[in-house]
């Protein structure tokens, strides 16, 4: 099965990363956890959905050079049910903050990092995959951050420079499942190619 034409692989990315940004924003607006200047909003703004897509097309194209660049192995296969077991776990980490009934944000933020990491081992447990997820993590914290800090939205019960303290463990998991759905659309599947198959719990 040839890989898809790269217009088509980013078509995926930001169709995946607008519907991931629709769902977390209005789970959260529902709940109370994000407030925007409309007090009628009750969906993901537009411009929150198409920024996050794009975000998604940035994330996940990171995720293949390094592989080419970085890796002694460069062709990473995963398999699409270790995709499947990490987006399960990452709609899991996402419901959990906003249903779970923890005493406080930080011992939330601990309980997410730790189901954040979880995603990382089952699908990929590569040093490079953990380091661009880190930084994306870093820098997108910074950028949901600045975001409120300068207004354009407001989180309830803040403790963390203008977000709640479980952000960084979303957008860590997130950036890994984003990164593998973009490892198998790049993947090119001949039998020639040289690969390495994720380790899998």
């Amino acid at each position: 099965m040839p890989r898809l034409h790269l217009g088509s692989q980013l078509g995926v990315l930001f169709i995946a990363g607008s519907i991931t940004s629709l769902m977390v924003t209005t789970l959260h607006i529902e709940h109370e956890i994000l407030q925007f200047g409309r007090a009628e909003l009750d969906v993901s703004p537009r411009w929150v959905t198409v920024s996050c897509g794009m975000g998604a097309v940035v994330i996940g194209g990171c995720y293949p050079l390094a592989d080419r660049y970085f890796s002694s192995q460069p062709h990473v296969q995963i398999s699409l049910s270790t995709l499947i077991r990490q987006l399960i776990i990452f709609v899991g980490l996402i419901l959990a903050s906003v249903k779970f009934p923890f005493e406080n944000n930080m011992e939330m933020a601990w309980t997410l990092a730790f189901i954040a990491l979880l995603v990382w081992w089952i699908g990929d447990r590569s040093k490079i995959g953990l380091a661009i997820s880190l930084m994306h993590m870093l820098g997108g914290t910074f950028f949901v951050q600045s975001l409120a800090l300068l207004g354009f939205y407001h989180y309830t019960d803040a403790d963390f420079a203008g977000v709640r303290s479980w952000l960084p463990a979303l957008i860590f998991a997130g950036s890994v499942a984003c990164g593998n759905l973009a490892r198998i659309l790049s993947l090119d599947r001949s039998p020639l190619d040289v690969r390495r198959t994720s380790h899998v719990m």
